[in-house]
């Protein structure tokens, strides 16, 4: 299972805590892996930044200095990830002919079947 999309939020707030297992709530928990953070541990990765000018000239956020709030996430079983992520990149990070496709930066990554078993069932 792979969990993707603009969570307006960034990697540690409580709800992004608890989808890649770093918080639990009311003793439940859940565990994907974080695309970006498995291929790039020590970069910000900013989804939602003035490099962008439709962030830099908006109104409602004048001081907004950029974050990472838009995600894929690849489901954990026992053994870890239930997809191999290969790779993740941004995408939609710089116009085309001028005109940027969005205020927010795209997050592409590239998953292969694992041939890890999941839940005894042997994938790929």
């Amino acid at each position: 299972m792979v969990l993707a999309g603009d969570f307006d939020a960034t990697p540690d707030s409580a709800g992004v805590r608890f989808l890649t297992g770093r918080q639990s709530l009311a003793n439940v928990s859940v565990c994907y892996r974080d695309a970006w953070a498995a291929t790039h541990p020590d970069a910000a990765g900013h989804t939602f930044t003035p490099r962008n000018p439709l962030v830099a000239d908006g109104v409602e956020m004048p001081l907004e200095r950029g974050r990472r709030i838009d995600y894929v996430l690849v489901r954990c079983g026992d053994r870890g990830p239930t997809l191999e992520i290969t790779d993740c990149r941004l995408v939609f990070d710089r116009p085309h002919d001028g005109v940027w496709p969005s205020d927010h930066f795209g997050v592409l990554a590239d998953l292969t079947a694992s041939g890890l078993p999941i839940d005894g069932q042997p994938i790929g």
